[in-house]
C-alpha cells in the first residue's frame, strides 16, 4: 500500500501538468474560435457599410451626415457637387457654412 501512495505522488506532478497542457489547448480552440467569428462578423459589417456607401454616393440628391454637433461627418459627390467643393473638404465642417446668409435664423 505504501507503494500506490509513492505511484500516486510521482504521476500528480505528471497529471497536473498534462491536465494544464489539456486545458491551455482547449482554451486556444476556444480564441481561436471567437476570433474567427469576430473577424467574420467584422467582414460581413463592412460589406454591408461598403454597400450602403456605394449607394449613397450614387444618389442623384444631395445628402449630407451630420453629427450631433452639426458638422459634416457625410457628404456625397452630389453635395459636393452642390456647394462646389470637394467631398473631403466637407467633413467635419459645419453645416451652416454652407448656407446663403439669408437662410440663416
Amino acid at each position: 500500500m505504501a507503494r500506490d501512495d509513492d505511484d500516486d505522488a510521482a504521476d500528480d506532478p505528471e497529471r497536473k501538468r498534462r491536465l494544464k497542457r489539456e486545458a491551455n489547448r482547449r482554451s486556444a480552440q476556444l480564441s481561436r474560435q471567437r476570433k474567427k467569428a469576430f473577424v467574420e462578423d467584422l467582414k460581413a459589417k463592412n460589406a454591408e457599410y461598403l454597400h450602403a456607401r456605394r449607394v449613397l454616393a450614387a444618389h442623384p440628391d444631395s445628402l449630407f451626415a451630420m453629427d450631433g454637433s452639426g458638422r459634416l461627418a457625410y457628404a456625397n459627390p452630389a453635395a459636393a457637387r452642390r456647394v462646389g467643393e470637394a467631398e473631403a473638404s466637407l467633413c467635419d465642417r459645419s453645416f451652416f457654412d454652407f448656407l446663403e446668409d439669408d437662410a440663416r435664423l
